[in-house]
């Protein structure tokens, strides 16, 4: 199935696209679908990019299975420093452009019925440039020009390679990896992180907690917990805890947490609020209506912080409705979500395919 679709986020402005997915049996005996999802547009934002996921189950035990992810963009952004503070982000924030290629691949093996053991290679080329001039306000109510690398040259700004490696081991008692009924899954994944720098854009910057020392090599460590408690029939209270770490001196700014977006505290901008340290708790409320289609009450509240410099701000709490409908016998759904947050009035809208968590 391929849909167009219209949506708007803070990130892109609207955007306007195509988003599908293919279900499949690799073999007649296989009782898991494989399946291949893509969606690909363009924002008013100039923004344009195309994405493809795949998992793919191997014979009939559906014992092993592949996770493949590929992406590429065009993304011209913002970027507003690494802090949790809404006083602190940079103002304006800093523009940039991001053109890059992400390819990931994560096999797996269940060890036992519901225990799975994996491993996660990611190899990711990024060339990311800043406007060489920005125009501020000056304290006489006249704008002016300066300089775009006085304000701001984060390392994983200029050309760079990541490569990644890492494993991961998860419990899954899902009744559908989709849109579970019931259930529970955890999974923690360490990955290791080198940085090949092609360019070398260091430079001083006003974010005091930045040094002069190019660290090329990160560690990432992720928690994701998820529960879903059937209440009645299919009325479905799902909850998620993350919490993610990214430990090593001058982290480059693609691999530092960050909340909000489709996904991870609806409503608040993504990339808005990021540093090293991630905590997360979201719950949903997935409500039958008819037939295919079903509603969805949603609330999550998180944060981001600087393990070597913890400040304490009010969380970002993100909350909205949605509607679902499902597309196909695997129970994947069309979402379309509303949302809202504590930190200013505005509206975000997501359209995309599968939930949140």
């Amino acid at each position: 199935m391929a849909l167009p679709y219209p949506s708007y986020s803070p990130e892109t402005s609207w955007q306007f696209g195509i988003t599908g997915v293919w279900y499949f049996h690799t073999s007649k005996q296989s009782t898991q679908f494989s399946d291949l999802n893509f969606d690909m547009g363009y924002t008013l934002n100039r923004q344009w990019y195309v994405n493809a996921n795949s998992r793919i189950y191997f014979n009939s035990s559906t014992r092993w299975y592949l996770d493949a992810y590929l992406s590429a963009k065009h993304y011209p952004d913002l970027f507003f420093g690494t802090t949790n503070d809404i006083d602190s982000v940079y103002n304006p924030a800093i523009r940039y452009t991001s053109n890059f290629v992400d390819i990931q691949a994560k096999p797996s093996f269940y060890i036992s019925k519901h225990w799975l053991v994996g491993a996660n290679l990611r190899l990711r080329y990024e060339n990311s440039t800043q406007s060489t001039e920005y125009r501020v306000q000056s304290t006489d109510d006249n704008s002016h020009l300066i300089p775009q690398h006085s304000l701001l040259t984060h390392n994983g700004f200029g050309e760079n390679i990541f490569i990644g490696i890492g494993g991961a081991i998860s419990y899954d008692t899902r009744s559908n990896n989709y849109y579970p009924l019931h259930g529970l899954f955890f999974k923690t994944t360490i990955t290791y992180y080198q940085q090949f720098a092609l360019t070398d854009t260091r430079h001083e910057t006003r974010d005091t907690r930045q040094t002069k020392n190019f660290q090329i090599s990160t560690f990432n460590f992720q928690i994701d917990l998820r529960h879903y408690i059937p209440l009645y029939r299919e009325l479905i209270l799902a909850w998620n805890f993350r919490n993610e770490w990214a430990l090593g001196n001058n982290v480059p700014f693609q691999l530092l947490p960050t909340i909000g977006g489709q996904d991870l505290v609806r409503g608040i901008r993504q990339n808005k609020f990021k540093d090293n340290t991630l905590f997360a708790l979201q719950a949903e409320l997935r409500i039958p209506i008819w037939r295919f289609l079903k509603a969805a009450v949603f609330g999550s509240i998180g944060d981001v912080y600087d393990y070597n410099n913890w400040h304490w701000t009010t969380p970002k709490i993100g909350y909205g409705v949605g509607l679902r409908a499902c597309i196909h016998q695997a129970k994947t759904n069309i979402r379309f979500d509303v949302a809202r947050q504590n930190y200013s009035n505005d509206w975000s809208f997501y359209f995309t395919v599968k939930e949140a968590f």
